[in-house]
C-alpha cells in the first residue's frame, strides 16, 4: 500500500468542499470527515452503518476496496445470493432472472455463513492450477514449435536427397553412355585404321608398278617387254578392281552418329519439366485426444468449496410431484433455468417439458443420448456412449453447436462454473 494516502470526505466533496476522510463507512461506499460522520451516526438511516476508522481501512487492498456492492446491470445493492447459479443479485436481478430460481437467501446471512479462508485457499489452489495449466499449454507451444522446425528439416533434407538421388541417377546414366560412346568410337577407329593400312599397302603396289613402266624403254627385246607389260596390265586390272570393291565397302561410306533416347527417359524428362514443385506444403491441425485435454484442465476445486462453504446442513422437501405419461424409464432428467426440465428416456429421446410435467415436444438433434447437463438458460450438454461422444445443443435452435470424441463411452455429465465433467 503507498505511504501517503489521502481519501477526502465524500459528503463534503459533494459540496465542493476538498477535507480528509477520518473514517470509511461500507454501506455508503464513502469516506466521512469528523464532522459528518457526527451526523452519519446521529441518523436514523445510518445508525447502523458498519465504519472503520482510516488508518485500517487504507490497510485494505484497493482491488478489495474498489469492488462496488451495486448490480452493475441495475445499479441496486446486491441484497440477496442464488444458491442455484452461485452468484449475489440485486432485487432487479431477482425479479427479472432468477424469479423461478428456489433458496435465494440474504446476501449477509450467506457472508456470515461464508468461510472466506476456505473459499482464499481454494482460488490460491485454483490459481495455482491455473498457471500450472498455462504452463504446461507454454510447453506444448514449444513442443509443438520444435516439432515444426524439425518437420521443416525433413522436408529440406527431403527435397535434397531427392535431388542427390537424382544427380547420382544422371550421372550413372551419363557415364555409362560416355562408355558406349567411347566403344563405338575406338571400334570404328581400329576398324578405320586396317582399311586405311590395307588402302596405303595397294597404292604403294600400284606406285611400284608406276616406276617399272617408266623403266620400260625401246630398245629392250620386244617379246620379254611385252610379255613385262602384258603382265603389268593384268596387274592393273585386278587393282582397278580392286578399287571398286573397296569403294563400296562400308567403310568408305560416310555415317552420321545421333542418340536416341530411351522411351522412359524421355517421357520421364519431358514430365519432369512440366514440374513446377516438389508437392504441396500443407499443415494439418490435429486433434488433441481426451488425455491431452484432460492434462490441460485445471480442478473445479473453487465450485467444490463454495458448494461445502455454503451448505452445513440440508433438509430435502418434496415440493412437487408429476406423471409423465408415455415415459417408462428415464436415464437422465436436468432441470431448465426457465422452469422447464429436460427427460433423457431410454430410447435415447431428449424431451422437453413444462414446470407443471406436460410434454411440450421432442428435440430434433440424432442419436442415442444416456445423460444430460445444464450448462446455461440455452445450452445443454448431452452423453452418447454408443458413439464415444459428447455433444453441445442449443435448445433454441435446437442444433449440435459442438462435438467431443472421446476414448471410451460416457453415461454420466456434470457442469459447474465452466467444468464439464
Amino acid at each position: 500500500m503507498a505511504t501517503g494516502e489521502v481519501v477526502h470526505c465524500g459528503q463534503c466533496c459533494s459540496k465542493a468542499k476538498n477535507k480528509t476522510a477520518d473514517i470509511w463507512c461500507d454501506n455508503c461506499g464513502k469516506g466521512l470527515c469528523a464532522s459528518c460522520s457526527k451526523n452519519h451516526r446521529k441518523s436514523k438511516l445510518t445508525l447502523n452503518h458498519k465504519t472503520v476508522d482510516m488508518e485500517t481501512y487504507i490497510k485494505i487492498p484497493k482491488f478489495i476496496r474498489s469492488t462496488s456492492t451495486e448490480c452493475c446491470k441495475h445499479r441496486q445493492l446486491l441484497v440477496s445470493y442464488c444458491p442455484n447459479h452461485l452468484t449475489p443479485c440485486c432485487k432487479g436481478c431477482i425479479s427479472n432472472d432468477h424469479a423461478k430460481c428456489t433458496g435465494i437467501v440474504s446476501l449477509t446471512s450467506t457472508v456470515e455463513k461464508t468461510n472466506v479462508g476456505d473459499i482464499q485457499q481454494a482460488l490460491q489452489k485454483d490459481s495455482k492450477s491455473i498457471i500450472c495449466s498455462f504452463d504446461k499449454i507454454a510447453d506444448k507451444l514449444l513442443n509443438n514449435v520444435k516439432k515444426r522446425d524439425n518437420e521443416y528439416e525433413i522436408i529440406k533434407l527431403t527435397a535434397s536427397t531427392i535431388r542427390k538421388e537424382v544427380n547420382e541417377q544422371i550421372d550413372r546414366l551419363e557415364t555409362k553412355l560416355y562408355r558406349e560412346v567411347d566403344a563405338l568410337k575406338d571400334l570404328q577407329n581400329v576398324k578405320t585404321t586396317d582399311f586405311n593400312n590395307r588402302i596405303n599397302g595397294k597404292k604403294n603396289d600400284v606406285e611400284e608398278i608406276v616406276k617399272q613402266l617408266q623403266l620400260i624403254e625401246r630398245n629392250h627385246p620386244k617379246i620379254q617387254t611385252f610379255l613385262a607389260v602384258h603382265q603389268i596390265e593384268q596387274q592393273l586390272h585386278q587393282y582397278e578392281l580392286s578399287v571398286q570393291e573397296i569403294a563400296q565397302q562400308d567403310t568408305c561410306y560416310e555415317f552420321d552418329l545421333s542418340l536416341k533416347y530411351d522411351k522412359m527417359f524421355e517421357q520421364t524428362f519431358s514430365n519432369f519439366k512440366l514440374l513446377e514443385s516438389f508437392g504441396d506444403i500443407s499443415m494439418r491441425k490435429k486433434e488433441m485426444s481426451t488425455t491431452d485435454i484432460a492434462s490441460l484442465e485445471t480442478k473445479d476445486a473453487q465450485a467444490q468449496t463454495r458448494e461445502q462453504t455454503l451448505i452445513h446442513k440440508m433438509t430435502l422437501k418434496l415440493e412437487s410431484k408429476y406423471s409423465i405419461k408415455g415415459i417408462k424409464t428415464v436415464s437422465d432428467m436436468i432441470w431448465l433455468t426457465d422452469g422447464r426440465f429436460a427427460v433423457i428416456e431410454e430410447n435415447g429421446r431428449i424431451s422437453l417439458h413444462s414446470s407443471d410435467g406436460k410434454f411440450q415436444k421432442y428435440l430434433s438433434a440424432t442419436g442415442k443420448a444416456f445423460s444430460a447437463a445444464r450448462i446455461d438458460q440455452d445450452n445443454i450438454v448431452t452423453s452418447y456412449p454408443d458413439e464415444k461422444k459428447i455433444k453441445f445443443i442449443n435448445l433454441s435452435n435446437e442444433t449440435i453447436t459442438n462435438s467431443i470424441t472421446l476414448d471410451k463411452p460416457c453415461r454420466g455429465l456434470s457442469f459447474s462454473m465452466i467444468q464439464l465433467s
